[in-house]
């Protein structure tokens, strides 16, 4: 999804979609500023979704975030501790699912979709939901933006999409589960500060049903759009 680069550690930060992407942008704003976004320390709203709204804009983003670049995959040198979020691929896809189908009501753009639960209609539908030619172009020439421009495609990719082919790459490889326990302690020991407990945006919130478990033979063809990463390095991760 982009990658936050903290110069002053040589600590390159990578994000995909749903892998814990908006924690880590808070602690990088708290990195940043000394301090959560004002929204965020509000006590007076109950609209959750409303609160983290800003921080979701790549527009806004931009502004807040100085040096954190939503672009393609880029490579740094050995100098830099690159580090990433790894996710397994079927719960990246019913996260992914529940938040931008679902929630977001994203299922009305894919072609041949009538209903927000029908996840086999939503697999055959997206393979019809092209980006445009000058987007794709711009994409080979390492300029545009995939997430504004492509917003589907771009947060259902897979992990060797946004993370390169190679895990061995990164130096450390966080799973989506030690955020707290792990990731947070190593950023608090390379930043020396107190990073906040963060609770971010949760999907089930909304009061709309969602998927929780996928029956076998959806959850085969799954594994099938993500085979790159399952027949990959990838697969290694746990």
């Amino acid at each position: 999804m982009g990658h936050f680069i903290s110069k002053d550690n040589n600590l390159v930060i990578y994000d995909a979609p749903k892998t814990g992407g908006t924690t880590i942008r808070f602690w990088i704003y708290f990195y940043l500023y000394g301090k959560l976004p004002e929204y965020l320390t509000r006590k007076d709203s109950s609209n959750q979704k409303e609160d983290l709204k800003y921080i979701h804009s790549p527009k806004q983003f931009s502004k807040i975030l100085t040096g954190y670049n939503q672009v393609r995959f880029f490579k740094y040198s050995n100098k830099f501790q690159k580090i990433c979020i790894y996710r397994d691929p079927v719960e990246r896809f019913i996260s992914c699912y529940n938040d931008k189908i679902i929630s977001e009501g994203k299922w009305k753009r894919i072609p041949g979709m009538k209903d927000p639960m029908d996840v086999d209609a939503f697999i055959e539908g997206i393979k019809f939901l092209k980006p445009k030619l000058i987007w794709r172009f711009k994409r080979l020439l390492g300029i545009g933006n995939d997430q504004r421009k492509n917003y589907i495609n771009f947060h259902f990719q897979s992990l060797t999409y946004h993370y390169g082919n190679n895990p061995n790459y990164f130096d450390k490889i966080f799973d989506i589960k030690d955020l707290d326990s792990k990731l947070k302690p190593f950023l608090e020991d390379i930043w020396n500060i107190e990073l906040p407990e963060i609770h971010t945006r949760n999907s089930d919130a909304i009061n709309q049903e969602k998927i929780k478990n996928l029956p076998d033979d959806i959850k085969n063809k799954v594994i099938k759009m993500y085979s790159i990463d399952y027949e990959s390095e990838w697969s290694k991760i746990q």
